[in-house]
């Protein structure tokens, strides 16, 4: 699932598609789906899922784009683990908990997404 969200998303970048697959949103929704999917490994899910996914869209881009600049490749690598052991484990505890500790899980990566979408994370993100 990572390498395929990793390469979609330089894909998105690079061409004209009606699914922003490069969005932070889906980004995170895939370390929480990891979450869901595997709640035994919770964080682990989602570190792997996203550091696959970085590594996938940098190694895309140096396959196919000879010459580009790779940004902060470092840096998206430590916000994914980060961000991936954080989403991955609310995918877990959404999946394994009663519900009101499932609304509360899920709202963690729901606040991601709205400080995200209101331009409040930009400093953390190149």
């Amino acid at each position: 699932m990572g390498l395929l969200l990793g390469v979609l998303s330089r894909l998105d970048e690079t061409t004209a598609t009606a699914v922003p697959l490069s969005d932070n949103a889906t980004w995170v929704g895939a370390a929480v789906l990891a979450g869901l999917l595997l709640p035994a490994a919770g964080a682990r899910a989602g570190v792997l899922v996203l550091t696959a996914a970085n590594g996938a869209y940098y190694a895309w881009i140096a396959a196919t784009e000879p010459g580009t600049p790779l940004g902060a490749p470092l840096h998206w690598l430590l916000l994914g683990v980060l961000t991936g052991a954080v989403f991955g484990s609310a995918g877990a505890v959404a999946r394994r908990a009663a519900p009101p500790a499932r609304a509360l899980a899920l709202a963690a990566p729901l606040l991601a997404v709205a400080l995200d979408r209101a331009g409040l994370l930009a400093a953390l993100l190149p």
